[in-house]
C-alpha cells in the first residue's frame, strides 16, 4: 500500500473572516506528483499554506505522519517552498545550504549537498558564488535545493516556473518528476503552467473559488477540449 504522508479531509481555510476554502481534501502520496490547479485567487496558495501548518483550517482536517503540521514543517518532514525565490543575497550557494540544513543533521550536509548538486548541476559549478548574482532560474533551483537539506518527506512547491524562461522551467519540472521518482518525495504542485504541470503529474486537482471542480488522473485532463477548460477555470 502507497504511503500517505500528508493529507486533508475536507478543510475549509481563509484569513479573518474571509473563507477561501471550502471543504477541500487532497492526498499527498509517497513517489508521486500532485498538481493543484486553477485561477489566480482559487484558494491554491492558501490550500498549500494550510498542509505546511503555517495555516490553521477554520473547518476539517489535517493529518500528518510526521505529527502535528507545525512540528512536521520544524523537522523538515513537510518542506515548502514560496512562490518567491528566498534565498540569502549575500551567501554564497553552499552557505544558502548549509544554513538550510537542521542542527542535528550537520554531520548530513556533505552528503545532502551532493544530493541537491546531482538535481540541479549548475549549483555545484557556481557553489562559491553569492546567490544575488544569479539569474531567477538558478535562485529557484538554489531554493528547492536548500528544501533538499531538510531530507524531507513532503516537498510543496508553489508555482516554481514563475516568472522564468521556457527552457529552465523544463528544467525544473523535470527535476520535480525524479524527485518523486527517485527520492520517494511526495510533492504537491501548485502551477499556472497547466500543461507543463500535468506533464510531469500523477495526480491533478482544480480549483475554483475555493471548491474543488475535478479531482483525478493528470492524464484524464490531457484530452479535454477548449469547452470544458473553460468549464473547469
Amino acid at each position: 500500500m502507497t504511503a500517505v504522508p500528508l493529507s486533508c479531509d475536507r478543510v475549509s481555510a481563509g484569513y479573518g473572516r474571509k473563507r477561501v476554502l471550502h471543504e477541500v481534501s487532497v492526498a499527498a502520496t509517497a513517489g508521486r506528483v500532485l498538481a493543484v490547479l486553477g485561477h489566480n485567487g482559487a484558494g491554491k496558495t492558501t490550500l498549500l499554506r494550510t498542509l505546511a501548518g503555517l495555516m490553521r483550517p477554520q473547518a476539517g482536517q489535517v493529518s500528518c505522519a510526521g505529527g502535528s503540521t507545525a512540528a512536521a514543517l520544524r523537522s523538515g518532514f513537510t518542506t515548502y517552498v514560496p512562490a518567491e525565490r528566498f534565498v540569502y543575497p549575500d551567501l554564497t550557494v553552499e552557505e544558502n545550504l548549509l544554513l538550510a540544513t537542521p542542527a542535528r543533521a550537520r554531520a548530513e550536509a556533505p552528503e545532502r549537498m551532493a544530493r541537491a548538486f546531482g538535481y540541479y548541476p549548475v549549483l555545484a559549478e557556481r557553489r562559491r558564488v553569492t546567490a544575488g548574482l544569479f539569474s531567477g532560474g538558478q535562485q529557484r533551483m538554489l531554493s528547492i535545493g536548500m528544501a533538499l537539506m531538510r531530507a524531507p518527506s513532503v516537498l510543496l512547491l508553489d508555482e516554481p516556473s514563475l516568472g522564468l524562461a521556457p527552457a529552465i522551467q523544463d528544467q525544473l519540472f523535470a527535476s520535480v518528476r525524479r524527485l518523486a521518482d527517485e527520492e520517494s518525495l511526495a510533492v504537491v504542485l501548485v502551477e499556472q503552467n497547466v500543461t507543463k504541470a500535468l506533464g510531469v503529474a500523477d495526480e491533478a486537482v482544480v480549483i475554483r473559488s475555493g471548491r474543488t471542480v475535478h479531482r483525478g488522473p493528470a492524464r484524464d485532463l490531457g484530452g479535454l477540449d477548449r469547452t470544458q477548460w473553460w468549464e473547469l477555470f
